[in-house]
């Protein structure tokens, strides 16, 4: 039956050296290896919290970005419209200028045409005038003097343009 049973020595030399190799072991390997494990575990905490953090900055980014895009396009909106109303400002101004400078060259043209109207019956007064007098003249065979047959024939030739025009 001793042979069954293992030598008392043995065993507690075993014991005490597995006891021993696991105190080397705990203390050279597990004890380095628990504080590795800890640092990793803190520096993949800090990397998910500083991941998380950029997710949001980013989500935060793009919200600032749409902003900025919509606060854009309203101010492109809004430049638009007030090109387009300087335009059409602009226009109605040159529109009225051109009205007015039309208004000025009509009115000169109209004062031209009425004192070239007035010089060319004043002239055809005279004519006819002449003619008148010439024609009396001869009618009559004789001449008063210069003038008086002048003044006669404008007053004739007066008294015919009031009672015509």
């Amino acid at each position: 039956m001793d042979e069954i049973l293992p030598n008392f020595k043995i065993l507690v030399v075993q014991v005490l050296t597995f006891s021993l190799g696991m105190a080397v072991i705990w203390k050279l390997y597990i004890v380095p290896l628990r504080k590795h494990l800890k640092a990793r575990r803190e520096g993949i905490s800090r990397d998910f919290e500083a991941a998380e953090a950029a997710r949001r900055e980013a989500a935060d980014l793009r919200q600032e970005l749409q902003r900025e895009r919509e606060r854009m396009a309203a101010e492109l909106q809004a430049a638009r419209a007030a090109a387009r109303e300087e335009v059409e400002r602009l226009r109605a101004d040159l529109m009225e200028r051109a009205e007015r400078q039309q208004e000025q060259l009509l009115s000169q043209a109209r004062e031209r045409i009425e004192g070239e109207s007035r010089r060319a019956l004043a002239e055809v007064r005279d004519q006819a005038a002449d003619l008148v007098v010439a024609a009396a003249a001869r009618f009559l065979d004789k001449r008063l003097d210069a003038e008086a047959d002048l003044a006669l024939a404008r007053r004739a030739v007066a008294s015919a343009g009031t009672t015509k025009g």
